[in-house]
């Protein structure tokens, strides 16, 4: 699910190529026609992250919703072992598709569509349904958050940590504290968000989830800003740069130098200096022209 993230994430590896995802597609079509799980040996989830990698983002919400339509019609007699899992599982993959083209509308459709969903199932225990509730909490904070309901938004977030809590998901607990954070961020409410952001990047480092623990950096780097402890900004931003520069993510290491550049205007700095253009391997002077061009 769409946690943030600031709102970014590293890009991912393709994990198929094209003429394995056209074959995928066609074991998929079988699947769906013998009203078996798309979930089965990895297809759906291989053709749902092959679209993300690549960025085709129309493909994978038309690909969803129509794997999403085609479950829900299934009438109660028809429906396969594991359709129960199936149909919620479906419905957080086509609430992310919605999520990522800003259709917040239909995302908060689904979503509640889901909380309604999940009580009714026959086949599935109560602990098991209470714990599927937490995915479409988070998103509806998410949708919330977007619209700056942020009210509403904590009130969602706070209902999806204390399920995740309760049931032991450590690693999604994460997720929903930083988002938490950013929304504590938002309400001017520092102390709580800097409480939130600590506990989502001790999760993160535990779990060695390295992009995650960069957005929470980050977040944590502009609090410190805005706040005006710049020593602490500059310690956290120095984390992102060196974190994002293992990744050789340009487009996002561009954002962190002007970041950067805005701090050493405020410090003038030249450990910063230093020790950016160390992570970097450029010289301290190309450093200083690179942060005079983002003035």
């Amino acid at each position: 699910m769409p946690v943030n993230r600031g709102n970014r994430s590293l890009p991912r590896q393709k994990i198929i190529e094209k003429p394995a995802y056209e074959n995928l597609y066609q074991a998929l079509q079988i699947c769906l026609e013998q009203r078996q799980s798309p979930y089965d040996n990895y297809i759906w989830g291989c053709l749902y992250q092959y679209l993300d990698s690549i960025g085709d983002r129309d493909r994978q919400r038309r690909l969803t919703e129509a794997v999403y339509d085609t479950l829900s019609a299934h009438k109660p007699e028809q429906r396969p072992p594991g359709w129960e899992r199936d149909i919620i599982l479906l419905s957080g993959d086509l609430a992310n598709c919605y999520l990522e083209n800003q259709e917040y509308d239909k995302a908060r459709e689904i979503c509640q569509q889901t909380l309604t969903l999940i009580p009714q199932l026959q086949n599935i225990e109560s602990s098991q349904k209470q714990f599927y509730l937490a995915s479409p909490y988070h998103q509806l904070g998410y949708v919330a958050h977007q619209l700056r309901e942020f009210q509403q938004a904590q009130s969602y977030y706070q209902q999806a940590l204390e399920i995740k809590s309760e049931y032991g998901d450590r690693y999604s607990q994460a997720i929903t504290l930083h988002q938490l954070g950013m929304v504590a961020q938002e309400l001017r409410e520092f102390q709580q968000a800097q409480s939130y952001y600590q506990q989502a990047l001790k999760l993160y480092i535990q779990y060695g989830d390295r992009s995650s623990q960069a957005l929470t950096y980050e977040q944590m780097g502009l609090l410190a800003q805005e706040l005006g402890d710049l020593q602490s900004a500059k310690t956290n931003l120095l984390q992102v740069l060196a974190i994002f520069a293992e990744f050789e993510d340009r487009h996002i290491l561009e954002i962190i130098v002007r970041i950067l550049a805005s701090v050493y205007q405020q410090t003038q700095d030249e450990d910063l200096i230093a020790e950016a253009a160390g992570i970097l391997n450029v010289t301290s002077t190309e450093l200083k022209e690179l942060f005079g061009s983002n003035e």
